[in-house]
């Protein structure tokens, strides 16, 4: 992702500070009792790979060598919010949800071509719905912070006339499809609205997440 990405062997300290603000309005980083803590990291102190989350530490760690560090931390922060989700009936219906949109064609097609060079992750894609989630909030929330849009979660200028009939039903009827629901869900992310876990299950209620 250009804007991004490092020389490989180390991170700036104007990036780092602003991954920190990052992971910071989206995890709420310094917002609740049980804060994240975020460290950057050698590569072989993760197993090799670009960055880990530790749920029951509420860490995120990054490679000091990620090639995408802030890609790698908006993956990371997903799977931050994903954890948080379980608190609750909202967030863990929320999560299936998120779930079911990263088995939507469109995004899937979407994540094998920006990962066709990278056979790990697509391996990881193919067998976890949570890294199929993080991988989209990760695309999409680097295109969100380049101003350049990278992933489309919302399928809608893709859709055929029985579909798009559908799409006018649903908005009489004031639900939403599952791709418009996922990229309302990524937006209130990326914008901070869930970084206190304490009022992820009221902030779901006020968004009206219906869907058909």
């Amino acid at each position: 992702s250009q804007g991004t990405k490092t020389s490989g062997i180390g991170i700036s300290t104007k990036l780092k500070n602003e991954i920190r603000e990052e992971i910071k309005r989206i995890t709420g980083l310094r917002n609740t009792g049980r804060k994240t803590s975020l460290f950057f990291v050698p590569k072989g102190e993760i197993g090799g790979a670009s960055g880990q989350y530790n749920e029951a530490e509420r860490s995120i760690k990054i490679a000091i060598s990620a090639v995408d560090p802030l890609g790698v931390a908006y993956h990371e922060a997903l799977h931050d919010f994903i954890a948080g989700l379980q608190e609750s009936p909202e967030g863990r219906d929320l999560r299936k949800a998120l779930f079911k949109a990263g088995e939507m064609p469109h995004v899937r097609a979407q994540l094998k071509e920006l990962l066709a060079k990278h056979p790990a992750a697509l391996a990881q894609i193919e067998s976890d719905p949570e890294e199929r989630v993080a991988y989209m909030f990760q695309f999409w929330a680097v295109g969100q912070h380049l101003g350049k849009p990278i992933f489309k979660v919302n399928d809608k200028a893709a859709r055929n006339a029985l579909e798009r009939l559908a799409d006018w039903i649903r908005g009489l009827l004031g639900v939403l499809s599952e791709s418009e629901k996922a990229e309302q869900v990524l937006e209130a992310l990326y914008e901070g609205k869930f970084a206190d876990r304490n009022i992820v299950a009221a902030v779901i209620q006020d968004m009206k997440l219906d869907t058909m």
